[in-house]
This record gives structure tokens, C-alpha cells and sequence, in this order.
């Protein structure tokens, strides 16, 4: 594949960096073009996915070979891997649980944004949606709750900013309306509500 070829010609360093970003895809799924950065406080850009953009042949092809599709969204500047169609994050039930919150709270919140898309949700209002649609068996510890938003995290979905609080917030990434699509939100969690996940949300794409 002429794309393929193209690879002996990179420098060492771009070799270097084409197998990090590899491992990246992998390991979590998305690579977002603009992601929120800690330590600056702001939104910037990710040379991981202006380098697989560039090269993005290569890497289509590449990914092809080994059974995966690699599909890129410009609009909102998301890559993300599939296998066989489905998505490859694989998510617990309290973490699935949480996932339909957020994106509930989500889609509520991208029709009223006009200017800047980042969408911003408070702890307080993630508990507000579990206390309504009454989820989870028990309240859910500040810890419990840290290692659901870590492991959303990890696949790009949201940023974890502040812990410990009320006050604190995450933010949420547009990878999130690529997860459990095709399903009408607001009746999956009614269905589940007080009852055990139907099987067709256990063989969902994050399942």
C-alpha cells in the first residue's frame, strides 16, 4: 500500500511518534483536536491529532490491517477506533450508569451553547440527574465517584477539573455522542430505572 510505503521515508522521530500515537488510539479510543489542559487552565490543541491528521492514510491503513477502523469527524475534530462497527471502550455498569448522565446532561446543554462549545457540567448537577432517575442501589462515596470520572476520562470523554465537591465540575468532550448512539437516552435510563440493565444496554457499543 502506497501509504504504507510512504512510512520508510520518516525520520526516526516521526517513526517514534507514529507508534505513540498508535498506542494512544489503542489505549483510549478518541484523540480529540483541542482538549482541556490542566495546568494552563484552557482549552489547546493536541499535535497527536494534528500528526495522525496528516498522516491519516497511513494510519487508516495500518489500522485496517489489523482489523480496526480508524474514523475521523472534522466538524468536531474527533479520531476514534472501531472494530467490527462497534466501539472498543469497555465500561462497568456503575460507570455505564454514569455515562448516561453526563450525556443526558450533555445534550441538554449543547442546544443552548452558541458561541463556546465546551460544555461544563457541576457535580451538583450530575447528583441531581442520579437522585431523579435513582440509578445506583447507594450513594455513591467521593472516592467511587473520582474513579468514574478517571476512567471516563481515560477514553476522552470528559476532563475531571476539580474534586472533592459540589463546586467542582467536569468538563465534556463531543467523543461522548459517539457512545451508546441510536438509543433515545431519556427511555434507557427510565427502563433501567430500580431495575436490573436489559440486555440490549449490556450488548451496547460500550459494553
Amino acid at each position: 500500500m502506497e501509504a504504507l510505503i510512504a512510512y520508510e521515508t520518516f525520520l526516526d522521530q516521526d517513526k517514534e511518534e507514529f507508534s505513540r500515537c498508535v498506542r494512544l488510539l489503542l489505549n483510549q479510543t478518541f484523540i480529540l483536536e483541542t482538549k482541556f489542559n490542566k495546568n494552563k487552565n484552557m482549552m489547546e490543541n493536541t499535535k497527536e491529532y494534528y500528526f495522525i491528521d496528516k498522516h491519516f492514510m497511513l494510519f487508516e491503513q495500518y489500522f485496517f490491517m489489523m482489523g480496526y477502523e480508524l474514523e475521523r469527524y472534522d466538524k468536531e475534530g474527533i479520531l476514534y477506533l472501531k472494530t467490527n462497527g462497534r466501539q472498543i471502550v469497555h465500561l462497568k455498569e456503575d460507570i455505564t450508569k454514569m455515562l448516561l448522565i453526563i450525556k443526558l446532561l450533555y445534550e441538554e446543554k449543547i442546544r443552548s451553547i452558541t458561541l463556546d462549545s465546551t460544555v461544563y457540567i457541576s457535580f451538583f448537577e450530575i447528583k441531581q440527574k442520579v437522585d431523579v432517575f435513582k440509578l445506583f442501589d447507594k450513594a455513591l462515596s467521593p472516592n467511587a465517584l473520582s474513579n468514574i470520572f478517571k476512567e471516563l476520562s481515560k477514553y476522552q470523554l470528559i476532563e475531571y477539573i476539580i474534586q472533592g465537591s459540589d463546586e467542582g465540575k467536569i468538563i465534556v468532550y463531543p467523543s461522548i455522542r459517539y457512545i451508546l448512539i441510536n438509543k433515545d437516552i431519556t427511555e434507557i435510563l427510565s427502563r433501567w430505572k430500580g431495575e436490573e440493565a436489559n440486555e440490549d444496554i449490556k450488548e451496547s457499543p460500550i459494553s
